[in-house]
């Protein structure tokens, strides 16, 4: 599988191919534009490449997620003994945010941690598309950028 897809598993457990930013990036100008009105910042600074991508231009640079993770030398959360404790206060607040849109990051990263990311990604993939125009989306979404359908959840 390309780096380029396997820098979308978070670190948290989150698919970043239907992270907000990382489609605003990626799909659409207006979209961008918007995002960057809502976060009050500069559209230039919405860049991402996913968590797992060491470069200037990941969103997450000043995760909270990650900086635990890196001062602990952890990659994912499940490595953390707090996690396995489910003691994480961060990880319960961005798990139960998520679970609202209908992704399980617990379960996301027990696929990771089994060996079955390539699967994961695949399944994710597939997960985050518009039913209408197979078209990659958001999470966060309630109607597809690219052809206005409704994305029942």
């Amino acid at each position: 599988m390309e780096n380029e897809v396997l820098n979308l598993m978070g670190r948290c457990g989150m698919y970043c191919g239907a992270c907000d930013i990382y489609r605003a990036y990626r799909d659409d100008g207006k979209k961008l534009l918007n995002l960057a009105k809502s976060l009050g910042c500069a559209p230039g600074v919405l860049r991402c490449e996913g968590c797992q991508a060491d470069t200037p231009a990941r969103w997450g640079s000043d995760c909270a997620i990650i900086a635990c993770q890196e001062k602990r030398g952890l990659t994912y959360c499940y490595q953390c003994e707090e996690y396995a404790a489910d003691s994480c206060e961060d990880f319960a607040k961005i798990h139960d945010d998520y679970a609202a849109v209908g992704m399980d990051l617990r379960h996301n990263l027990a696929m990771i941690q089994a060996g079955r990311a390539e699967e994961w990604l695949v399944d994710q993939d597939r997960r985050w598309r518009c039913a209408a125009c197979e078209q990659p989306i958001d999470c966060w979404e309630q109607r597809c950028h690219w052809c206005g359908a409704s994305l029942a959840r």
